[in-house]
C-alpha cells in the first residue's frame, strides 16, 4: 500500500513534469512554423510533412501529416491531432491550439505570422502558469505520496 500510495505522488509530479514539456514542444513548433513560412512559403500539408519528418518532439506535426494523408483538410486534420493527443494539455490549451489550425488556414501571408504570434505568447503565458504550477505541487505530490503511505503502513502494522 505504502509502495502504491508513493508511486502515485510519483506519477503524479511526473505529469505537471510532462506537461510543461508539451508546452515547451508546441512553443518550438510554432516557431518552427513561422520560420518555414518566413523562408518556403509552402503550404501547410507540405510544411507539416517537413517538420513531422525533422521533428519528433511533440508529435502534433506527425498525426496532422498522417491525417492530411487520409484526406482531411489541414484544418481539421490539426483539430483532430489536437484532439485526440495523449499530451497532457489543459482544456484551454487544447481549445487554442484547435483554434490555430483553423486561423493559419483562413490567412493570408501575414496574417499567419500575426496569428503564430498571438498563439505563441499565449503559451508563453501557459508555460510560465506549469512552471509554477510544477515547482509549486510537485514536491508536495511526492511527499504527501510517502506520507499518507507511511501513515497507512504504520496503521496497519
Amino acid at each position: 500500500m505504502w509502495l502504491a500510495l508513493t508511486a502515485l505522488g510519483t506519477i503524479a509530479a511526473e505529469l505537471l513534469s510532462r506537461r510543461v514539456k508539451a508546452i515547451e514542444s508546441v512553443l518550438l513548433l510554432l516557431k518552427r512554423i513561422e520560420l518555414e513560412v518566413r523562408q518556403f512559403s509552402s503550404p501547410f500539408p507540405q510544411l507539416m510533412e517537413k517538420i513531422a519528418n525533422e521533428e519528433k518532439e511533440s508529435g502534433i506535426a506527425d498525426d496532422c501529416v498522417r491525417r492530411l494523408n487520409a484526406g482531411e483538410s489541414f484544418p481539421k486534420a490539426w483539430e483532430n491531432g489536437i484532439k485526440n493527443s495523449r499530451l497532457p494539455f489543459k482544456k484551454e490549451e487544447r481549445i487554442a491550439l484547435s483554434r490555430l489550425g483553423k486561423s493559419l488556414s483562413a490567412c493570408d501571408r501575414e496574417g499567419v505570422f500575426q496569428v503564430l504570434g498571438i498563439c505563441s505568447e499565449r503559451f508563453e503565458l501557459f508555460l510560465s502558469e506549469a512552471k509554477q504550477t510544477k515547482e509549486k505541487y510537485s514536491k508536495l505530490c511526492l511527499f504527501s505520496g510517502v506520507f499518507v503511505g507511511g501513515m497507512i503502513f504504520i496503521s496497519i502494522s
